[in-house]
């Protein structure tokens, strides 16, 4: 496998997260957005173009917070997408008119990621360093009596449920610390199961384990002492001390979970409390942060991620699948260099049909196309 890249296009801003427009939207022409650290979304094309001309157009811009936006979904019908800031909203825009129609209100930390239901055009979830897992429905609107009604503007929203401290353990949600307060993990991805409406995965900061809900067990919109389904083992044990989770990513069989000891697991999603059964490595591959992610192509051929140091990796994991055997080299596609011989981060790709989109600190994004 081997892949083909041209000149980068420049944002104004470093790039923080990737999508590209399911292609309903877009008459099949692939569209890329991008949310960077001021707060803006950009709307970039993504069709070949001559090399005379190799830099992608910009097709649309919105000023969508006024602080860094962290992860953004569309809807699964793509009607509508969400952004989530460090200001510590979501935001839900119409896509075709880029009308911002609602506002989530509710989380007390940067927000880190997001995830909208496979099922539904109005429900998604979200994470944020505050340590909880909510789940929203757009349809819906703020029930405080002090809420301002907008009749002409976006809905105020308030969560249909909330999980606090979703990743802290037994003995941590019994313990304060020495001011008074109680320990808060950070929730750092986030994951619908594709095949089940009511099942989420989500892990965080602490180490590697991740935790299954089912959100039709969850009692009232608050559940403070919440029960995951069930729950991973922490694989980043085996190498010493516990290693976070940077990113999930799942199919229909499979769950890949990329932890910051620079190690991917795979775990069937029929089997969630069993240890992984497939690792992904390459002695090149650094993760050292929560700004990288993964992103599995259309048809779940390839698994592509991020690096510290300026590459982006991908697995071709049909075999290994397959097989259920790991692997320890990925193909390494070269994005950026800094100054002085330093690397700047790609953080976040994504996968259209037949393109991967990486971006980086140097505030450029790069498309690559597999070639036969």
């Amino acid at each position: 496998m081997t892949f083909q890249s041209r000149l980068s296009d420049r944002t104004y801003a470093p790039p923080l997260t990737t999508t590209f427009i399911p292609s309903t939207q877009t008459s099949g022409a692939p569209v890329l957005v991008v949310g960077d650290e001021e707060g803006s979304v950009s709307f970039l094309d993504a069709q070949p173009r001559a090399k005379q001309r190799s830099n992608r157009r910009l097709v649309g811009y919105l000023e969508a917070h006024d602080n860094a936006i962290f992860d953004l979904k569309f809807s699964c019908d793509s009607a509508q997408f969400c952004t989530a800031s460090a200001d510590q909203e979501i935001r839900i825009w119409d896509t075709r008119t880029q009308a911002h129609v609602g506002t989530c209100h509710g989380h007390t930390g940067s927000i880190k990621a997001l995830s909208w239901s496979n099922f539904s055009d109005s429900i998604f979830a979200s994470a944020a360093r505050d340590g909880s897992v909510r789940v929203w429905d757009t349809r819906t609107s703020c029930q405080k009596e002090s809420a301002v009604i907008h009749t002409d503007g976006p809905r105020e929203i308030d969560p249909m449920l909330t999980i606090d401290k979703a990743h802290a353990s037994a003995s941590e949600l019994r313990k304060r610390n020495s001011i008074g307060r109680s320990v808060t993990r950070s929730v750092t991805s986030i994951a619908y199961l594709q095949h089940q409406d009511n099942l989420l995965v989500s892990a965080g900061s602490a180490n590697g384990s991740v935790k299954l809900w089912d959100i039709r067990t969850a009692s009232g919109k608050s559940s403070k002492s919440a029960k995951p389904a069930s729950e991973t083992p922490d694989m980043t044990e085996n190498n010493g001390r516990p290693h976070g989770v940077s990113h999930l990513a799942a199919d229909g069989s499979w769950l890949w979970t990329l932890c910051t000891n620079s190690i991917i697991y795979g775990y069937p999603t029929n089997n969630l409390t069993s240890e992984a059964r497939i690792q992904l490595k390459d002695d090149e591959l650094t993760c050292a942060s929560f700004w990288v992610r993964m992103a599995l192509s259309p048809d779940s051929r390839y698994l592509s991620c991020g690096s510290k140091n300026g590459t982006v990796f991908s697995w071709d994991i049909s075999n290994s699948k397959r097989a259920q055997q790991s692997q320890d080299k990925a193909v390494k596609l070269f994005h950026s260099k800094g100054t002085n011989g330093t690397s700047n981060e790609v953080g976040s790709v994504d996968w259209a049909d037949d393109v991967l989109a990486s971006c980086s600190d140097d505030m450029s994004v790069r498309f690559w196309r597999p070639q036969p």
